[in-house]
């Protein structure tokens, strides 16, 4: 029978500031329909809109089985920003001491004072960053039928293993999220290859880590390594 459901939006999200307030939005579609801007790693820690600045080739590395070794890359930006939808980390990889690596990913918000804005987790504790991505690089084959920049779609088929003279390309899903960055604010990309939540937790066990030793991650020169994602117009 007919009845107010009828009248109600086809989707409602809420686009975050922090883990309590937020903005209730309408429309007819999620995703919502917003261009794709990306992000280049950069020497010193830095993502720049411009590939052009990134330099030549050159690397950051972390110690894949050591829980506080990562490497990061921040933007600051300079008006208010809205990421609404899934988005992704194209990334080149170098396993110097073992076949195999595990890609943990955390999108963070940091405040203008350097300290990350949290938002709830699955524990419903304010734990959590904006989003977070995995990817075992020897799953990384993708189906190029269903993959696009920000979503790509892994076959998880066979295992594509790494000698220490391969840089292989990966793209690494993120979660989708809406959350909204201010001017002054920066958008913080973290790769490691331990978990970021708490592995004595019994919901945020993950499976037995799958890598060793130094991890590479390269950028600039030929390597585009960047963060894809959908900059909504607010």
């Amino acid at each position: 029978m007919p009845n107010e459901v009828d009248q109600w939006p086809k989707v409602q999200f809420d686009a975050r500031t922090d883990a309590t307030n937020a903005t209730r939005r309408s429309g007819d579609n999620f995703p919502p329909n917003a261009p794709l801007a990306r992000l280049f790693l950069a020497p010193d820690g830095r993502l720049d809109t411009d590939q052009s600045n990134t330099g030549p080739a050159s690397y950051a590395s972390y110690t894949a089985q050591d829980s506080d070794s990562s490497v990061s890359f921040s933007y600051t930006f300079t008006s208010r920003t809205e990421i609404t939808g899934p988005s992704a980390l194209k990334l080149y990889i170098q396993a110097l001491n073992f076949p195999d690596a595990d890609l943990y990913v955390a999108l963070q918000k940091l405040s203008p004072n350097g300290e990350e804005v949290k938002f709830y987790h699955s524990t419903q504790q304010i734990e959590a960053s904006a989003s977070f991505g995995w990817l075992r690089v020897s799953h990384r084959e993708l189906d190029p039928t269903k993959s696009t920049p920000n979503r790509p779609y892994h076959t998880h088929r066979r295992r594509q293993w790494l000698r220490p003279s391969d840089v292989v390309e990966v793209e690494v899903e993120l979660w989708p999220t809406s959350t909204i960055w201010e001017a002054g604010e920066t958008l913080r990309v973290v790769v490691k290859g331990t978990v970021f939540t708490n592995p004595r937790h019994p919901t945020q066990i993950k499976g037995p880590g799958h890598g060793f030793g130094e991890v590479r991650v390269w950028f600039g020169g030929g390597y585009g390594s960047c963060f894809v994602f959908p900059r909504v117009e607010i």
